[in-house]
């Protein structure tokens, strides 16, 4: 049984919604669906009443949550005493990165923080962005590199790296490549590519569209970054990227269109407020005066 099917089971018992829940917790509907049902076949026993919108605990779901709960607390703790023994054992220091943002002014800070103290490695570890407050919270990794919908985190140590916004990526012969500026509204029928792991754009996405009137519906959200450029150049649909990322990638056959409301976030160092190693907060001290120091922070 899988451990994150609690985790699913107890976000669709709040949101009472399996689209609401599947945005939620940044994965598809039918996974979510597919889980659920894997679950209940597991415990034979059906833990939701299902309505035509909404979904209710059942009996047994009732049953179930408090233990849910307790199950994914105890894991949680266990993982914290670990990751404390870990970091006392070690002079490891680990950075969860969110796929698609090792952010390269960052790295080569890392690397010669490293450089200057060959006493400390540092490891990176690919973390999906819904798992980086957990690990950062048992002690796994030392912070991480994350994007979020605010400069600060209020839980955990902030350096903001960089702000970023949404942008559409199209081919030159798409009617949309002349323009300078396109409305949310506009894209309600265009087939709309988002790279994986960009759980911050499609959340934001999602709402500004159905602030719009309509439902987000992304066609290729699984597609990797180079092969939404491959099908936008083709003529497929139209890419939803972060700026930063549309100017690295952009060349004759693409046109970069800005997109209203403007869509932001910022990408940010996270480090734990407590449990810290001594080393962890001489590394964000380093690299917060570095970037200060380099007018990069944004805070």
């Amino acid at each position: 049984m899988e451990l994150s099917y609690f985790a699913e089971f107890l976000a669709l018992a709040k949101q009472k919604n399996f689209h609401a829940a599947a945005e939620e917790l940044g994965i598809s509907q039918p996974t979510l669906t597919s889980h659920i049902k894997k679950l209940e076949t597991e415990l034979a026993a059906s833990l939701f009443d299902r309505g035509t919108r909404h979904v209710e605990l059942s009996d047994y779901g009732k049953l179930l949550f408090p233990y849910a709960e307790s199950i994914l607390s105890l894991y949680g703790d266990a993982m914290r005493a670990i990751g404390e023994k870990q970091s006392r054992d070690k002079l490891v220091l680990t950075v969860a990165v969110e796929p698609h943002y090792m952010v390269g002014e960052v790295l080569q800070l890392l690397n010669r923080y490293q450089k200057e103290h060959p006493n400390i490695i540092i490891e990176f570890a690919n973390v999906p962005g819904k798992s980086i407050h957990e690990v950062l919270r048992s002690g796994r990794c030392d912070m991480a590199i994350i994007p979020q919908r605010s400069a600060g985190d209020g839980e955990f140590q902030t350096v903001t790296i960089r702000e970023e916004h949404a942008v559409i990526f199209v081919g030159k012969g798409h009617p949309l490549a002349e323009r300078g500026i396109v409305r949310i509204q506009e894209l309600r029928s265009e087939n709309l590519l988002i790279p994986p792991a960009r759980l911050v754009l499609y959340q934001l996405l999602a709402s500004a569209c159905r602030a719009a009137g309509f439902e987000l519906e992304a066609k290729s959200e699984g597609a990797s970054e180079m092969m939404g450029i491959l099908l936008v150049k083709e003529g497929y649909g139209v890419m939803v990227l972060p700026d930063y990322a549309a100017k690295k990638l952009a060349d004759g056959d693409l046109r970069i269109v800005e997109l209203r409301p403007r869509l932001k976030w910022y990408v940010n160092l996270l480090c734990p407020n407590v449990h810290s190693s001594p080393e962890g907060n001489d590394l964000l001290a380093y690299i917060r005066a570095s970037l200060a120091s380099a007018g990069k922070e944004a805070v």
